[in-house]
């Protein structure tokens, strides 16, 4: 389907392209009450040979990480994970796909950025998102 072609131009791509890859699946994500997050959801999953990734997400793991690239694609990369998360309707879905995130190494990642003066004020805020998020969710588990 789309989403997957979208997806894997992930592997393909770099620098204002993939920006914007990243910026419509994070879009996607949040249009028609939850389908779209299963479609881009399916995308990144069915993308996942293309990307040659061995675990699901790891590729946008390492984009995050990966300081060569540019800041504003760090930032549309988190944003892109942030959206995968907060878009899923339960909060049982939210913490599995956070922990596959986390599974991944993308808390250093985010502890790394905070600590980095020179990163932009929206991918700070996206790490606040993250971290916020998770604590939401676990609020809202531990409640029900």
């Amino acid at each position: 389907d789309s989403a997957t072609v979208i997806a894997s131009c992930l592997g393909m791509v770099q620098g204002s392209l993939s920006r914007a890859i990243m910026e419509l699946l994070a879009a996607l994500c949040t249009v028609n009450d939850g389908a779209g997050h299963e479609y881009v959801l399916n995308g990144l999953s069915n993308a996942q040979r293309d990307l040659g990734e061995t675990v699901r997400f790891s590729t946008l793991v390492l984009m995050l990480e990966d300081e060569e690239h540019p800041i504003e694609n760090q930032t549309a990369c988190l944003t892109l994970i942030n959206a995968i998360i907060s878009t899923a309707d339960e909060v049982h879905v939210r913490m599995r796909i956070r922990q596959d995130f986390i599974n991944l190494g993308i808390n250093p990642i985010l502890e790394k950025v905070k600590q980095r003066s020179e990163y932009s004020n929206e991918l700070q805020s996206a790490v606040t998102v993250f971290e916020e998020e998770s604590v939401e969710d676990k609020a809202e588990l531990t409640s029900t």
